[in-house]
C-alpha cells in the first residue's frame, strides 16, 4: 500500500497540476493531509461520493498522463544514470576535473528537482 501511495504522490508532482481543481484538492486532502472522506467532504463542499469519484478520477487521469508522458520513469531513470556516473567519479584521479564534473552533475540533479 505505502508504495502505491508514494507512487501517486510521485505523480501528483509531475501532473498535479493538470487535474481539476476538486481532483486535486481531494487529493492533497487525503493523500497529502489524511483526512477522512467525511472530512473532505466538508472541506470543499461536496458529497463524500462526490469525493470518492474526485479522488478515483484524478488516480485514473494521473496515470493515464505518465502513460503517455512517461515524465515519471524519464525523471527516474536519469536519477539512475546520474548515481552511476556520481559513483564512477569516485574513481578518478583528477581532483580538478572530478570536482567539475560533480558541480554538473548537482546541476543537473538541482535542475531536476525544481
Amino acid at each position: 500500500m505505502s508504495e502505491d501511495v508514494f507512487r501517486l504522490n510521485s505523480l501528483f508532482d509531475f501532473y498535479g497540476e493538470l487535474l481539476t481543481e476538486n481532483q486535486r484538492s481531494a487529493f492533497m486532502y487525503y493523500y497529502h493531509m489524511d483526512y477522512t472522506l467525511n472530512e473532505i467532504s466538508e472541506k470543499i463542499g461536496i458529497s463524500k461520493q462526490g469525493v470518492s469519484e474526485n479522488l478515483k478520477r484524478a488516480i485514473k487521469e494521473l496515470e493515464n498522463y505518465e502513460r503517455v508522458l512517461k515524465l515519471e520513469e524519464k525523471y527516474n531513470k536519469i536519477n539512475s544514470i546520474i548515481s552511476e556516473v556520481d559513483k564512477k567519479l569516485e574513481l578518478l584521479k583528477d581532483e580538478n576535473y572530478k570536482e567539475f564534473l560533480t558541480k554538473k552533475l548537482t546541476e543537473i540533479t538541482e535542475e531536476l528537482d525544481k
